[in-house]
């Protein structure tokens, strides 16, 4: 082959390979822009495929606010407030709603701004620990208030134990500014466990209605317990069913009086159209004080604070009851076998 021929393949091959480079780039510009295309109609496309789409800026949900008194307790507490490092107390989140059925407390107060922070241990010279919260003290007093803000000086009060729990926000609601402690009124079993109950412990409308709506946190004693007042689960045998206590401190106190009145408290609390049960029960007063050395012996003693009476319902013999008295109505009376 000639130098000319030989120049003309060369440069024919070097003009294809540069053709071969140029479609090359060519090709690959039109697979970017056929992906780039096929990516926008996806983003475009996608969201009407799942339906339509949505505008707009997320925003965080409603948070709520505090309890209302009023509320009540739709579960039972977790158990008791604890502390931190600092000693300050830990309150618990409580789960509260308006009332309606069963409920294990009612909400007698919201202090506004009321979480401590400042220690509540204290420690005796014995270096013993207690706690001294200020918020204790007010949801003391209001459970006081909640109970007993209607009924007259000197009434009776319903043998059973009543206390506070205390709760604070949830961390959402502390994270948003919120600060306060809401007080719930508990009725206690011979557990010290929060019982259930239907209807409002509040005694404004009636205080003879109060307890059979708490039969659960019902007081029952062993015949030797009437003066060291530990209550027996009213589940177990047991003789006698505390109703009621009252000071006697008013100088006109008469033991004739408090029978009178503690045969009414047997009959309302237990709603019995007889609350003998055609004998075999018996509603008693057992007046009690405090003898100086501290003890407490039988007998009335009025004037101070130093005395105070049970009504009581009891068997009458020596059969024990398996179950309380209160709200008991026209059912069997629950006699052990």
């Amino acid at each position: 082959m000639s130098g000319g021929a030989r120049c003309q393949v060369a440069q024919t091959g070097a003009d294809l390979r540069a053709h071969r480079r140029t479609f090359g780039q060519v090709e690959r510009r039109w697979s970017g822009l056929v992906i780039l295309a096929a990516v926008m109609f996806a983003v475009a496309v996608a969201p009407a495929i799942g339906g339509r789409a949505v505008g707009g800026t997320a925003v965080i949900g409603s948070i709520p606010g505090p309890p209302r008194v009023g509320d009540c307790l739709l579960q039972r507490p977790a158990g008791p407030e604890t502390v931190d490092k600092t000693g300050a107390p830990l309150y618990g989140t409580l789960t509260t709603a308006p009332c309606a059925g069963r409920r294990f407390g009612d909400v007698v107060a919201v202090i506004a701004g009321g979480l401590s922070t400042g220690p509540v241990e204290v420690a005796d010279d014995d270096g013993v620990i207690s706690y001294d919260d200020p918020n204790r003290h007010l949801c003391s007093a209001a459970l006081a208030g909640y109970l007993h803000g209607a009924r007259p000086a000197g009434a009776w009060s319903p043998a059973i134990a009543f206390s506070t729990v205390i709760g604070g926000p949830s961390g959402l609601q502390r994270r948003t500014g919120q600060s306060w402690v809401v007080c719930v009124a508990q009725a206690e079993g011979s557990d010290g466990k929060a019982t259930p109950y239907v209807g409002a412990l509040s005694t404004s409308d009636s205080a003879d209605l109060l307890p059979a709506r708490v039969a659960e946190a019902a007081t029952c004693l062993s015949l030797t317990d009437f003066f060291l007042q530990r209550p027996l689960d009213c589940r177990q045998p047991h003789p006698v069913e505390s109703m009621a206590m009252l000071l006697t401190d008013h100088p006109s106190t008469t033991l004739a009086g408090l029978r009178a009145r503690c045969r009414e408290l047997a009959r309302s609390y237990t709603q019995m159209s007889d609350p003998t049960a055609g004998g075999r029960l018996i509603d008693a007063v057992v007046a009690v004080h405090r003898a100086s050395d501290g003890t407490q012996a039988p007998g009335l003693v009025t004037g101070d604070e130093t005395g105070f009476a049970r009504c009581v319902v009891q068997t009458n013999g020596s059969r024990q009851l398996i179950g309380s008295l209160l709200g008991l109505r026209d059912r069997p009376v629950p006699f052990a076998r």
